[in-house]
């Protein structure tokens, strides 16, 4: 393989300078601003780079084109489905190296550098790198977790030299590689689910509607544990959500609408206790399940993997309304794991956990006798990462997840 790599030039689209400078006015600082429209610029070089070679790619399923990362992460991602996601990485004319933000040290497949031109008429693609030396992963969830809505100018970021790129060759084929060990893709992308609301990211996850749609006797146990919407008394029992929070808020703030509908998409969406909000959305499941309000819901068919039972895990998630806290936008997500059999039961002793990105261990349950299902709920912040593990006996299923 060649140590020089050889330059791809290519023309920028007057819309894709548009939707950069779209994407650039949503940002608090004029320094976030450059940065994001750099960022899109370089992404939607290599999307037409990658279009005209034949290999597809879903821009719309990037962390970067989600605007609640934007504003939380300097990344200048592209998702290759099937693959995983490659870091469009731009430069200036005149930088002898390129510097790569922590966000994106971890769960990418590669690294393109794109030297853009001052006018932004333009770029060139250096090369690529299958990987940066990046710093430890704790130090990089660190800094993670000290950010808040911006990159600060302290985070330190790990510097990729332009003599160690490869050619775009090299790129066609470490992505022929990737294909014949899909073994290695094993994360699920939470956030590519907000995205679309009507379909899954073409992996093992389902909607329950597709799942449902599968078996032969469709009432098995996606029960809503005790909730229906002829519920006489379902007006008082939101009223209640509003007045039991344990960090909520006084009860003048009920909404007089009488729409139950309304009541609980406002507490959803501005009550910062995660107890409440998780049972609003329950509630809300059943009344409306294709409420935009509801999140997004999937479910991983775990046939008879544990023990030969028959198990299903669902993971559902809701995003933050960050315009009405203080705090960085985040997903709130549930684990829940039901039994795939209608009146069925959890083996006793399945134990549910979920593990740090580290694999250390961090909260766990376990399925008593005659429970209909287990569940956690936790929440994160774009780009952390975590594994759920389900355990029964001596078989063990882990699945990664980046938020």
């Amino acid at each position: 393989m060649p140590t020089h790599p050889s330059t791809t030039v290519v023309s920028i689209a007057v819309g894709d300078r548009q939707t950069a400078l779209s994407f650039a006015q949503q940002q608090p600082t004029y320094e976030r601003a450059t940065q994001v429209y750099r960022n899109t610029l370089a992404v939607l070089v290599v999307r037409h780079c990658l279009e005209q070679l034949d290999i597809p790619t879903d821009v719309a399923a990037s962390d970067c084109w989600n605007p609640f990362s934007r504003l939380a992460t300097d990344v200048a991602d592209l998702c290759v489905p099937g693959l995983g996601r490659l870091e469009c990485c731009p430069i200036s004319q005149k930088e002898p190296s390129c510097y790569v933000s922590p966000d994106s040290l971890e769960d990418r497949i590669g690294y393109l550098v794109i030297q853009l031109d001052q006018p932004y008429q333009e770029a060139t693609i250096l090369g690529f790198s299958p990987r940066v030396n990046s710093e430890p992963a704790h130090q990089a969830t660190a800094t993670r977790f000290r950010r808040l809505l911006s990159v600060s100018p302290s985070v330190s970021r790990e510097r990729l030299p332009l003599q160690q790129l490869q050619p775009l060759e090299a790129l066609l084929i470490h992505l022929e590689w990737l294909q014949q060990v899909p073994h290695l893709q094993q994360k699920t992308h939470l956030s590519q689910w907000l995205h679309d609301l009507t379909k899954t990211d073409g992996s093992k996850w389902q909607t329950i509607e597709a799942l449902m749609a599968q078996l032969y006797n469709p009432t098995f146990a996606f029960r809503s544990q005790g909730i229906a919407p002829d519920m006489p008394d379902l007006q008082r029992l939101v009223e209640q959500l509003y007045t039991s929070q344990r960090f909520g808020y006084p009860r003048s703030d009920i909404p007089s609408d009488p729409n139950t509908k309304a009541a609980l998409v406002q507490l959803i969406q501005t009550t910062p206790d995660e107890e409440t909000r998780w049972k609003a959305a329950e509630i809300l499941w059943t009344l409306d399940p294709g409420h935009p309000a509801t999140g997004v819901r999937r479910v991983l068919d775990l046939g008879l993997l544990l023990a030969g039972q028959q198990l299903v895990l669902m993971v559902a998630v809701l995003q933050s309304d960050s315009a009405s806290t203080l705090e960085p936008p985040h997903l709130s997500i549930l684990a829940r794991v039901y039994p795939l059999a209608e009146q069925g039961y959890l083996p006793a002793g399945l134990k549910l956990a979920v593990l740090e990105q580290d694999g250390s261990p961090g909260l766990e349950t376990q399925a008593r006798e005659r429970d209909n299902y287990i569940q956690l709920k936790l929440r994160g912040e774009f780009g952390e990462q975590f594994s759920i593990r389900l355990c029964l006996e001596d078989d063990v299923i882990t699945e990664s997840f980046v938020i």
